[in-house]
């Protein structure tokens, strides 16, 4: 195989085929090289350019020297200098993945690294919150690889910066900081055209990390502009925090527009459930004004309760008192959300909540569970007293932006609070 001789590397580049690929990678990190003579020879750590067609700036070459130039090497050949990839940092990452479906399956490994198009961006990994959908889908509950792949990259909640930018992309800039979104939209529904993939309707739609399309824990990924959000310096260190927010953002919109029609505003917000979600809906209610209850069954001298009780809410043991109890020591809640994950929280929800009001159910039930219920009671329920009860889940870009902007306000109005809901950092490494 003939070789290109190009007297500066970013010729290649201008030539519009890219920085040349790796001629031939072996896990051990060696490249194949070529001598002049053509006898093959193993190089540890450097490749070579291939000839191409439409370049004429052929010649034989010799090694004289090399160096190590940050995660570069460089070879003078023939006194022209070239820039050659290096395997073991510039070509590979390290992910970590499960297997869905089956119980237990984390671990790292290498996969390659992305490669962009015109079009797309490279981000740093900078960033990944783990929530409780992360351990289900580890506990095989659920979670699907991307297409005929067995392996998925774990992780939605990520923050991440600019690292390489498409020659189309106009929007980003190498070093921005930037959150990216988690659902992808299908090719057939009306919400998907028009970029509301939270609300699907095919139910053909990818998630990053969870459902059909890989995540974010890994050195690097790629993405469209249009998918990422960009993040204020200040919050890098809560960046992850936006996607729960998001969603958040979305519930309490949704309720506010569907009771629009009524001139109706909240008196009493209750929040079933102090996990990151919940508290995510405590700090968007605080932030509307709301008088803001979260039920939970830590206890009352618990981290989750002075997170709460730091961004003027009121926090509840729920092992101190019964949900149907609520009403008699409080009053009846105008508007309820259900972050629990149980089934029977969320219709004990709908018996407790006040005339006009709205209860939001969010959370996905992890295991079947059967009770009895009076279906005439809940009816009539329902219905006489013109309750409402809705489905929110996921968000889109509007909810990113929109969470942002929430995230800005509590870190100016209750300073440290979102600090505090991150409840441990580790490396990829210590990933266990």
């Amino acid at each position: 195989m003939a070789y290109t001789s190009l007297r500066r590397v970013k010729d290649l580049h201008k030539s519009g085929s890219g920085w040349p690929p790796l001629l031939c990678s072996a896990p051990n990190g060696f490249i194949t090289g070529a001598s002049p003579s053509g006898s093959l020879k193993r190089r540890p750590g450097f490749g070579l350019i291939p000839a191409h067609s439409h370049l004429n700036q052929t010649c034989p070459w010799q090694v004289i020297a090399y160096k190590e130039i940050g995660n570069r090497k460089t070879l003078r050949i023939s006194s022209s200098v070239f820039v050659l990839l290096v395997y073991g940092n510039l070509r590979r990452m390290r992910a970590l993945v499960v297997k869905p479906g089956h119980k237990d399956t984390l671990g790292i490994i290498d996969i390659p690294k992305p490669v962009i198009d015109a079009t797309q961006v490279l981000v740093k990994t900078q960033r990944v919150g783990i929530d409780g959908t992360d351990v289900e889908i580890n506990q095989g509950a659920y979670g699907e690889a991307p297409e005929s792949e067995n392996l998925l990259v774990l992780g939605h909640e990520a923050v991440g910066r600019i690292s390489e930018v498409g020659s189309d992309v106009r929007s980003l800039n190498i070093d921005d900081l930037v959150v990216p979104t988690v659902r992808r939209n299908c090719p057939d529904c009306p919400a998907c055209h028009d970029d509301a993939s939270d609300n699907c309707q095919s139910g053909d739609y990818q998630e990053r990390g969870i459902k059909g399309a890989h995540g974010y824990l890994s050195e690097f990924f790629k993405e469209a502009p249009g998918n990422l959000v960009k993040l204020p310096r200040e919050l890098e260190a809560v960046g992850s925090l936006i996607e729960p927010m998001s969603v958040a953002q979305k519930a309490v919109g949704q309720a506010f527009e569907i009771q629009r029609h009524q001139n109706w505003e909240p008196n009493i917000v209750l929040v079933l459930g102090a996990g990151a979600l919940g508290l995510m809906l405590t700090l968007v209610s605080r932030s509307k004004g709301c008088d803001t209850f979260t039920y939970d069954l830590a206890d009352s001298n618990s981290p989750k309760a002075r997170i709460v009780e730091k961004a003027g809410g009121h926090y509840i043991d729920a092992k101190a008192l019964n949900l149907e109890e609520f009403p008699k020591e409080h009053g009846w809640p105008d508007l309820i959300f259900e972050a629990t994950g149980s089934s029977s929280v969320a219709f004990s929800a709908i018996n407790i909540l006040n005339q006009d009001g709205a209860v939001c159910l969010l959370s996905v039930s992890g295991r079947n569970h059967e009770t009895k219920i009076c279906l005439s009671c809940l009816n009539n329920h329902i219905v006489l007293g013109n309750r409402v009860i809705f489905g929110s889940v996921s968000s889109n870009r509007k909810h990113f932006q929109e969470a942002i902007q929430t995230a800005k306000y509590v870190d100016k109005q209750w300073p440290g609070v979102l600090n505090e809901i991150i409840t441990d950092e580790r490396t990829l490494d210590d990933y266990k």
